[in-house]
């Protein structure tokens, strides 16, 4: 039977180890059907992965544990591998109604010579069962990210619409509307008209809230950009 290898890492304090999981179960599959994912909840092993698969005329993309695909075209695929139990919540980037949950049971296996390796460099410590990241509600806290990024999606809205970064952070301005757009702020920067696909930068050096509409269509396109020291 064919085995899948997965990469594996385990920090202890500034040493990383790293070693291979095998698993010879079939991967999970994910239809993107319009503007849902079928199913929307779906079970895997530990070390399997979940293969997203578009058959939608419009373009998505997948967002789990803080990382996003590029965006899908119908055909397109995108696959991610989850070495630990839990749930991880999911969603489209472009369409914030479309969700999804993959479910991981049971455990890591680890090879000898990677669990020799971890237990003499401390015997106390332990794999966590949880996922280290999970979506959060509110605005995103980008504090630890040397880039952030907002989406223009459908129907003339920011996603998000507020977000928090840390000074010397750049924000990305992605257009993913049919309509072009401008970025204003209330310090009066602009940004140059964004046609479909096209993206603005932005690097905030000084603590402080900056709020932006886009000059096009006024405050009902709206959002804040929350700069901490």
């Amino acid at each position: 039977m064919k085995k899948t290898f997965t990469g594996y890492t385990h920090a202890l304090g500034r040493s990383v180890v790293i070693g291979m999981l095998s698993s010879s179960a079939l991967a999970g599959e994910v239809t993107i059907d319009g503007y849902s994912f079928k199913p929307e909840k779906i079970t895997v092993q530990a070390g399997e992965t979940v293969t997203w698969t578009s058959d939608a005329s419009s373009r998505h993309t997948v967002v789990v544990e803080d990382k996003e695909s590029r965006r899908l075209q119908r055909g397109s695929t995108f696959s991610h591998t989850f070495t630990s139990p839990g749930e991880y919540p999911y969603r489209c980037g472009v369409h914030r109604s479309m969700k999804g949950v993959v479910v991981v049971e049971g455990e890591p296996k680890v090879s000898a010579a990677v669990q020799g390796a971890v237990s003499t460099v401390s015997t106390s410590v332990s794999v966590s069962a949880r996922p280290t990241h999970a979506m959060k509600s509110g605005a995103p806290n980008m504090a630890d990210s040397d880039e952030a990024k907002i989406m223009i999606v459908d129907f003339m809205r920011f996603e998000p619409t507020e977000i928090t970064v840390e000074a010397g952070t750049t924000v990305v301005f992605e257009n993913h509307d049919g309509s072009n757009h401008i970025i204003l702020f209330d310090d009066k920067v602009k940004s140059q008209r964004l046609r479909h696909d096209a993206a603005y930068s932005r690097t905030f050096d000084q603590p402080g809230d900056y709020p932006f509409i886009c000059a096009i269509h006024g405050k009902r396109m709206s959002g804040t950009v929350h700069v901490t020291p």
